[in-house]
């Protein structure tokens, strides 16, 4: 027997199913979520349901709650593996940047999105490009990444990075 779809309330607002529409993390405008994954490996609660609130391991893609189980897990150094694929968790920008890249490499679209973002904020340490995250976000975006969409949506409507163009924003 098939099990229901995790589903995510917010007060008073309908039930929306993981996969329904959803505000991007850096935008008002709405996406489709892409993700399966409705619960945090680390506590088991269910995920945050904005990207900005949640974030992948380098390693695998898993998402984690950012703000508690992320830095728990990377930055204070409370879990050495990750919870799920097992692979270990960098405890370097270097080490950090290099599990990312080889995803990218592989060419994931998680992992593609994720060093656009890193491009774009110099997260661990990554040089701040607004070319290479352009580029990041079209291979992510044609893949069907929703934030990689969004993110390339925003940045075409405000001309950032990228020429204006309303038309590519949509």
């Amino acid at each position: 027997m098939a099990e229901a779809p995790h589903t995510t309330t917010n007060n008073n607002s309908p039930t929306l199913p993981v996969e329904s529409k959803a505000n991007c993390s850096s935008c008002s405008n709405t996406s489709i979520m892409d993700e399966k994954q409705t619960e945090c490996p680390i506590c088991r609660d269910k995920l945050p349901f904005f990207y900005n609130e949640r974030t992948p391991f380098p390693c695998c893609g898993v998402q984690a709650c950012k703000n508690t189980c992320w830095k728990g897990a990377v930055i204070h150094n409370v879990h050495t593996k990750c919870p799920v694929c097992g692979t270990p968790i960098p405890t370097t920008n270097k080490g950090m940047v290099a599990q990312l890249q080889a995803n990218v490499d592989k060419g994931r679209a998680w992992a593609q999105n994720l060093m656009a973002c890193w491009h774009l904020t110099g997260e661990y340490g990554v040089k701040r490009s607004m070319s290479k995250a352009v580029k990041l976000y079209k291979k992510a975006a044609a893949q069907g990444h929703a934030d990689a969409q969004c993110q390339l949506g925003a940045m075409y409507a405000d001309g950032n990075g990228v020429p204006r163009n309303y038309k590519k924003a949509v």
